[in-house]
């Protein structure tokens, strides 16, 4: 494969880091039908796109050329502090070490009964009488952010938006300026928590990272607030649009609609795992190889070359899952990489899973008849990077 022929043949105007591309897995089918890596342009610059599910896999399990950490020290360590994404090796280790115990699977059924269930049913409270919703703005949105103030114990409040705060701080590799002043602002309304959760521990999250220990090491103050701030974007973007995404898969496909319905126990899960390998919320994962010039899995890379793990390209990879275009319920594959691999695969998948799961449940069975308003204009899934509807124009009863 020739970099110099891909980098003149393959970049186009298109940016795969800002640019809203409706059209991408049509996009990424055609790339992946002609090569199974395209040079393409993020943030402006050249980036390898691994198109096949062979190499979006290989691309999460090889630290060694392609480090996990790397992207994100570089573009959001200045603002969100040292987390799980932006460290490596032993701190790694350590951080993961920390804070993994408090999102085991064992842990779900008192999140389902204490989180999942109670959020629901106040957002559904507030719109169930009129028959009709956007579940976009009205549902997912706030859900998955009601969820997370919940498991930290914070108070909603009208003079502050954590979840609008949360957004600005991940955006320092667009406009430093915003990200620094919600930094500003979160750690001024979170220091004075953490100061009195040390002095009165509580039942929430909060409280259990600052007493957690692990081989004799605890989280300090720089990393609880760190885990806080990532908390928001980490847990609430990707779910949120998660949801909206299987939600409009279910929509859009009235078979699979009435099927769940008539089954959610055994339905629910698999609608919602095929929802997160047909839109996966997070499309595509930046990297950034090495500084060394290599060749990586036959394909030659300059050194501090952007390398985009497809996670939507890999979904839907016909080498790996039959006619893969289509949401099919009886696919029953766990085999997508929507949550990565190895070292840095997400490490509140589970918790995820089971918050979607409540949702659509409560959902299908708060509202019955649930459709859209306009079937013949079904919103789109927008974005490049993250990416879901955004809007869910719905009526019921």
């Amino acid at each position: 494969m020739s970099t110099t022929r891909l980098l003149k043949a393959d970049i186009d105007d298109i940016d795969f880091s800002v640019d809203d591309m409706t059209d991408l897995p049509a996009r990424v089918a055609r790339m992946r039908a002609v090569e199974p890596a395209t040079w393409v342009r993020f943030a402006g610059e050249p980036a390898l796109h691994l198109n096949t599910y062979d190499l979006v896999k290989a691309g999460f399990r090889d630290e060694v050329n392609i480090p996990g950490h790397g992207f994100y020290e570089e573009t959001q360590q200045p603002a969100m502090g040292w987390t799980v994404q932006s460290l490596s090796g032993k701190a790694h280790h350590t951080a993961r070490g920390l804070q993994s115990p408090f999102f085991r699977r064992s842990l779900l059924p008192s999140y389902i009964a204490s989180l999942f269930e109670p959020v629901a049913h106040e957002l559904i409270d507030k719109f169930i009488d009129d028959g009709e919703a956007d579940l976009v703005a009205e549902f997912t949105k706030q859900y998955p952010p009601r969820v997370i103030m919940r498991l930290l114990d914070l108070e909603v409040s009208a003079d502050v938006n954590w979840s609008q705060l949360a957004w600005e701080m991940i955006q320092y590799g667009h406009n430093p300026d915003v990200a620094e002043a919600a930094i500003a602002e979160f750690d001024r309304r979170i220091g004075p928590i953490l100061e009195e959760r040390r002095r009165h521990p509580g039942n929430d999250l909060i409280s259990a990272l600052l007493a957690a220990e692990v081989d004799g090491e605890r989280m300090s103050d720089d990393e609880v607030f760190s885990f806080v701030r990532l908390m928001f974007p980490a847990g609430s973007d990707t779910t949120l649009l998660g949801l909206g995404n299987t939600l409009l898969a279910l929509l859009t496909h009235p078979e699979a609609m009435d099927r769940t319905v008539a089954d959610p126990e055994h339905e629910i899960p698999w609608a919602v795992e095929e929802g997160l390998r047909w839109q996966p919320s997070v499309a595509h994962l930046p990297r950034r190889s090495v500084s060394d010039d290599i060749e990586w899995n036959g394909i030659p890379i300059p050194g501090g070359t952007m390398v985009l793990l497809s996670v939507l390209s890999a979904n839907r990879d016909p080498a790996q899952f039959s006619d893969p275009d289509r949401f099919d319920l009886e696919r029953h594959s766990q085999r997508t990489l929507t949550f990565g691999l190895a070292t840095h695969h997400c490490l509140g998948e589970h918790f995820a899973r089971a918050e979607m799961s409540i949702a659509l449940r409560t959902l299908l069975d708060r509202l019955p008849n649930l459709r859209l308003s306009a079937p013949e204009q079904a919103p789109l899934v927008h974005g490049s990077v993250l990416r879901g509807p955004d809007r869910l124009p719905v009526t019921f009863g």
